[in-house]
Order: structure tokens, then sequence, then C-alpha cells
């Protein structure tokens, strides 16, 4: 994780990533510890547009859906867990 100093033009939150790609928050932290995505760090940790563009250009679209799947999957089992 890079330290910039200054927040990017154009960065996401965590959230944000994660709803942009339709993926969990903690999907975005694994891919970000995985090396997958690479995050800085103003105050709290951001994704630059670029790394996501470049995730979407790299991985493609049908890795990202699995992923998605996956994520909704997780949620509606925990969802039953919890009732």
């Amino acid at each position: 994780m890079s330290d910039t100093g200054k927040l990017e033009p154009y960065s996401f939150s965590v959230g944000e990533a994660a709803a942009l790609l339709g993926v969990s928050r903690q999907t975005i932290r694994h891919w970000c510890n995985s090396g997958k995505l690479t995050p800085f760090r103003v105050g709290r940790v951001r994704i630059a547009r670029s790394e996501v563009e470049r995730l979407i250009g790299q991985v493609g679209a049908e890795q990202i859906f699995q992923a998605q799947q996956r994520s909704k999957a997780r949620h509606r089992a925990e969802r039953k867990l919890a009732a």
C-alpha cells in the first residue's frame, strides 16, 4: 500500500469500489491483500479509479461476475444463519 500524501482526483473508498464492482468490501480487502488491487492510504484506504479499471480489464467481467455470485451466496447464507 502506498502513502501518497494526497487524495487522487478519482479514487474510491473500499465500500465504493465494492459497490462499483458488485462485490463485498471483504472481497476488495482480499484483493488488496493479495496484490490484485493496489490501494493507497490518505487517512483511510482508497482505491484509485485506474486500479478499478485495470482490474476489470485484467480479470475480465466473467471473474468479477463469479465473485459477485459468491458474495451474494455468502450473504444469503449469513442471513439464514442469523434468522
